[in-house]
C-alpha cells in the first residue's frame, strides 16, 4: 500500500432499516480523483457487490457485519494498492405502528386559528382517522364553519407525551396527496417545549453560522408540495430550523430530492438518521442529504414525532384578506377538496 493511493467513500452514510446500503467509491491519486475504470475493488465480504464505482452492501450482510474491508488496486501501476474499512450501525426497534388504533397518537395544534397560511383553517380533530390500516388526515371544506368563521381544516398529530427519543433513525411510509397548496409533513419537536411554540424551549442540535450559536428546534423529515409551484410531482425537502434566545427564529438549513418515477397514488419511505453532529436523510432507502457543521448540544432535548397536513387558502381569500402569505407553495383552491395524507407506518430505532 501506499500513502500515493487511497480510496474513500463519497457519500458515506448509515444504513436505513429495511434497505440495501449502496455508496459510491472515490479514489484518488497523488490527491487526484481517478476515473472508475482505472482501478478495481473487492471486498473481505463474496457478498457485497461491486459495479464499478458503486458498493451495494446487502441488508442481511450490514446487518449482521461490524464493518467490511476494500482493497483497490490501481491498473497504471498493479502493485499500488489501498484500503478503507467500512463500519455499519445495528438497529434496534423502538417504535412501531401499523395504524391498527390511535394510542399512541395524540393530536396536535388543535386550538390553533388562522394558521400556516390560511386565515380560514381550522385545526380539526375530526379529520384524523385510521381508515384500513391506515392513519388518514384529510383536509376537508366544511359547509358548517367552526366558530362560525373557519371552513378549511387541518390535521395533525403528535406522540408528545407517548413516545420521544434522542438520536436514532425515524422512519414513516405515507402517501402524499399531489394537489397544489396543500403541506404534507413528517417531523420531530423537541419533548421540552412550549406548548404551542415550537423555538422557545428545548433543543436537538446547535449550528454556527456568522458567529452566531443557533439551536435546532425542529427537523423536517420530510415536507411534499403539490407540482404546480415546484414543477413536477413528488418534490421532497428536508429541513432543519433554528433559533436564538435574543435573535429569534434565524432560518434554516436543508435540501430537496425529486422522488425517481413517483407516480399519483404512490407510497414511499421517508426517514432521517440523527447523530449528535449529523443528520441523514433518504427516500425509500436512497440517501440524498447529509447536514454539515451541527455542532452537538450538551442540553440536547429527546423528540417526538408529528404527521400534519395544511392547506393554504385559495388565491382569492389571500387577496381579499390581505394575509401575509407569498404563493410559494401554490394555493389550494377548492374545487380540489377534500384531500389526504395517508400513512401507512411509523417506525424508530436506536
Amino acid at each position: 500500500m501506499t500513502e500515493n493511493f487511497l480510496i474513500r467513500i463519497a457519500d458515506e452514510h448509515p444504513p436505513v432499516p429495511g434497505y440495501d446500503a449502496r455508496y459510491t467509491i472515490e479514489a484518488l491519486y497523488d490527491g487526484t480523483s481517478i476515473d472508475a475504470k482505472d482501478f478495481t475493488v473487492k471486498t473481505d465480504c463474496p457478498d457485497v457487490k461491486i459495479n464499478g464505482n458503486i458498493l451495494n452492501v446487502p441488508q442481511s450482510v450490514w446487518e449482521k457485519a461490524e464493518q467490511i474491508t476494500m482493497t483497490a488496486e490501481y491498473k497504471e501501476h498493479p502493485q499500488i494498492t489501498a484500503q478503507h474499512i467500512l463500519s455499519f450501525k445495528h438497529w434496534e426497534m423502538t417504535f412501531s405502528d401499523n395504524f391498527e388504533n390511535m394510542w399512541q397518537w395524540s393530536d396536535a395544534f388543535t386550538h390553533e386559528r388562522g394558521y400556516h397560511n390560511n386565515p380560514m383553517l381550522a385545526m380539526d380533530p375530526e379529520s384524523t382517522f385510521i381508515e384500513n390500516g391506515k392513519l388518514v388526515l384529510e383536509n376537508r371544506l366544511l359547509t358548517t364553519p367552526i366558530e362560525g368563521k373557519y371552513v378549511y381544516t387541518g390535521a395533525a398529530v403528535s406522540t408528545r407525551g407517548r413516545f420521544s427519543q434522542k438520536y436514532g433513525c425515524f422512519t414513516a411510509k405515507a402517501k402524499c396527496p399531489v394537489k397544489d397548496g396543500i403541506l404534507v409533513s413528517f417531523w420531530m419537536l423537541p419533548e421540552g417545549r412550549d406548548t404551542g411554540n415550537s423555538y422557545s424551549k428545548g433543543v436537538l442540535c446547535n449550528h454556527e453560522k456568522d458567529g452566531l450559536i443557533r439551536r435546532c428546534a425542529e427537523i423536517d423529515v420530510f415536507e411534499q408540495f403539490g407540482a404546480e409551484s415546484h414543477g413536477k410531482d413528488g418534490h421532497v425537502g428536508a429541513t432543519l430550523h433554528f433559533w436564538h434566545n435574543k435573535e429569534g427564529y434565524c432560518g434554516g438549513m436543508g435540501h430537496s430530492y425529486d422522488i425517481p418515477d413517483f407516480k399519483d397514488g404512490s407510497f414511499h419511505e421517508y426517514t432521517c438518521i440523527w447523530e449528535p453532529t449529523a443528520m441523514y436523510f433518504y427516500v425509500d432507502g436512497v440517501f440524498y442529504y447529509k447536514t454539515e457543521g451541527l455542532i452537538e448540544a450538551e442540553d440536547a432535548d429527546e423528540a417526538d414525532m408529528v404527521l400534519s397536513s395544511f392547506p393554504t387558502a385559495p388565491k382569492a381569500v389571500i387577496e381579499q384578506t390581505g394575509f401575509d402569505y407569498n404563493g410559494w407553495m401554490g394555493y389550494m383552491e377548492e374545487e380540489n377538496y377534500p384531500q389526504r395524507f395517508e400513512v401507512e407506518f411509523v417506525r424508530a430505532y436506536k
